[in-house]
C-alpha cells in the first residue's frame, strides 16, 4: 500500500492564548499570611502561658515551671510553627509554584508580621501593666552582660522566623502541597 503525500493545507486560523503578565508580588496573600503567622503565635503562646510554660506563676517571681531553657525552646518552636504556617499560607495563596517568588512571599510574611507586632507593641496592646506580655514576662536587665544575653536571643527568634516563613514558602511549591490544596 502506498501512502500519498497530502497536499499542503492553506494557513489555518490558529487561536493564539495571550497569557497576561501577572505581578510576582501578591501582596494581599502576603497579609493573609502575616495574620496566620501572628494569630498563630499568639494562639501558641497563650496556651504555654496558660500551661505555664513560658512564664513563672503570678506572684512567685521566680522561673517559669519547667525552667528558662524549656520556656526558650518552647518559644523557639512556636515561632517555626507559626512563621512556617504563614508563609506557607501566603505561597498557596498566591498561587507560585516557582521557589524565587516563594522566598520572596515567605520574607514579606516575616517582615510584615514583624512590623505588625512592633506596632502592636509600641500601641501598647502587647502588656499587661508593664509586667508582662502575650509572648511572656517582662523583661528588667540588671547588668549589660543580661542585656547583651537578651539581644542575642532576640537575634536568634528574628533569624529562626525568617528562615521559618522561608521555608514554609519554598515547601508550598512542593508539588505534593500544591496540588492537594
Amino acid at each position: 500500500m502506498a501512502v500519498m503525500p497530502t497536499a499542503p493545507t492553506p494557513a489555518a486560523d490558529v487561536e493564539v492564548v495571550v497569557v497576561e503578565p501577572r505581578a510576582i508580588v501578591s501582596w494581599s496573600s502576603i497579609l493573609a499570611g502575616a495574620l496566620i503567622a501572628l494569630a498563630s503565635l499568639v494562639l501558641l503562646s497563650v496556651a504555654a502561658l496558660a500551661a505555664g510554660l513560658e512564664v513563672a506563676p503570678v506572684g512567685d517571681g521566680g522561673e517559669p515551671l519547667f525552667g528558662t531553657a524549656v520556656a526558650s525552646i518552647v518559644t523557639g518552636i512556636f515561632i517555626v510553627i507559626a512563621f512556617g504556617a504563614g508563609g506557607l499560607t501566603a505561597v498557596w495563596a498566591a498561587g507560585h509554584v516557582e521557589p524565587g517568588p516563594a522566598i520572596l512571599h515567605g520574607f514579606l510574611v516575616w517582615a510584615l508580621a514583624l512590623l505588625l507586632l512592633l506596632a502592636l507593641v509600641a500601641l501598647g496592646v502587647g502588656g499587661f501593666g508593664g509586667t508582662a506580655t502575650f509572648l511572656g514576662g517582662g523583661f528588667e536587665a540588671e547588668t549589660v552582660e543580661e542585656f547583651e544575653d537578651a539581644a542575642w536571643a532576640t537575634v536568634l527568634a528574628l533569624a529562626l522566623g525568617a528562615g521559618a516563613a522561608v521555608l514554609g514558602g519554598v515547601l508550598a511549591t512542593r508539588e505534593e502541597i500544591s496540588r492537594v490544596w
